[in-house]
């Protein structure tokens, strides 16, 4: 298909697909079937939004999970826990010298 628009009215058209982060292609469609059909045209901007959100946390926790894995792997292997620098890890307040780890 193909549709002749001036440099105004693709200009708009663009406008509105970018303000619904959708391909100009992408939005077009939408709207012409949604016009074709008689139907309201559904609007998935919060869907979207919402979608790209929970991605996002999934990430962040299955880092947290890789993280967790790490720990208790090296916990069972009598190793303590080491900073990116190689040093144990201390918890907060606890001075090297009162560290103790043990192992079974």
């Amino acid at each position: 298909m193909f549709v002749a628009l001036s440099e105004d009215e693709h200009a708009l058209l663009v406008t509105a697909a970018q303000r619904e982060r959708l391909a100009t292609g992408a939005w077009a469609a939408q709207v012409l079937l949604a016009v074709a059909n008689q139907a309201e045209r559904a609007d998935y901007v919060e869907l979207r939004e919402a979608l790209a959100a929970v991605m996002h946390a999934a990430g962040q926790a299955r880092r947290i999970g890789v993280n967790l894995n790490q720990v208790v792997a090296a916990l069972h292997a009598g190793d303590p826990p080491t900073s990116s620098s190689g040093t144990p890890r201390r918890r907060r307040g606890q001075c090297a010298s009162s560290m103790t780890w043990q192992t079974s």
